[in-house]
């Protein structure tokens, strides 16, 4: 049984999206995450824990997210089984635990772009710590219900996106709390209140460009290029941040 799993995780890991290229703004890599150099320090802004899309290699998500280092105390990419953050729900809780031995006030905001965003959600439900949620062409399962949630939480999509599902993504919004759509960055409420979702579109982006991986199957070519997305959607992230008193 142990050698039939070893072979599928081999087989899974083997389809994996790869990363065409990435900053070199990592601190410090383990075999279970990937942390990035801070911004800045002393700052008391919450750390950022952030799941990959399902088989996508964690590095391909650097180049988002070295933009943000300045939004946030220290951006943490976590490296699942399988390049399958479903497979590794819990594996934050210990990083967590880490840091809050040493960092008592410390608190958290759980991101995750495609099925990475299911595991953010989870996280986002279970932690006391959790100050907000990030959901990249994402959703919570059904199971996952935010709605009376303490969180403030930030839904991204890209107009072009071929394999985000729509449809489920609208049932879903019951699963997490009460929101609003925006169509300009400059439609952002000056402040966001706990138990709160804003809704954003990036016109012209597509799935695959949140990371840099590549064109992925299935996806609708984007009209915009793939720096301009990530810029887009770093950009209403440091909006929200601002607003939501991170």
């Amino acid at each position: 049984m142990k050698i039939r799993l070893l072979i599928w995780s081999v087989l899974l890991c083997s389809c994996s999206y790869l990363p065409s290229s990435f900053p070199d703004s990592i601190e410090k890599e383990t075999p279970e995450y990937i942390s990035l150099l801070p911004a800045s320090s002393g700052t008391q802004n919450p750390y950022l824990i952030f799941y990959p899309g399902g088989l996508v290699d964690p590095h391909a998500y650097i180049e988002l997210l070295d933009l943000m280092r300045d939004v946030f105390k220290q951006i943490i990419i976590i490296k699942p089984n399988a390049n399958l953050a479903i497979l590794d729900l819990d594996q934050a809780k210990g990083i967590i635990e880490d840091i809050l031995s040493t960092e008592e006030n410390a608190s958290f905001v759980f991101a995750g772009h495609s099925l990475g965003g299911v595991a953010a959600s989870r996280m986002a439900n279970e932690v006391d710590d959790a100050k907000g949620l990030l959901l990249l062409a994402s959703y919570p399962t059904q199971s996952d219900n935010l709605s009376n949630k303490n969180l403030q939480v930030l839904s991204i999509l890209g107009s072009n996106d071929g394999v985000f599902d729509i449809q489920t993504f609208e049932d879903r919004k019951d699963n997490l709390p009460p929101g609003i759509d925006i169509k300009d960055i400059l439609d952002l409420p000056n402040t966001i209140e706990n138990n709160s979702s804003i809704y954003f579109e990036i016109e012209g982006g597509n799935h695959s460009q949140f990371g840099t991986y590549g064109f992925q199957e299935g996806d609708n070519v984007a009209t915009i290029t793939a720096k301009d997305q990530k810029r887009i959607c770093a950009e209403i992230i440091s909006h929200f941040s601002i607003a939501a008193g991170w």
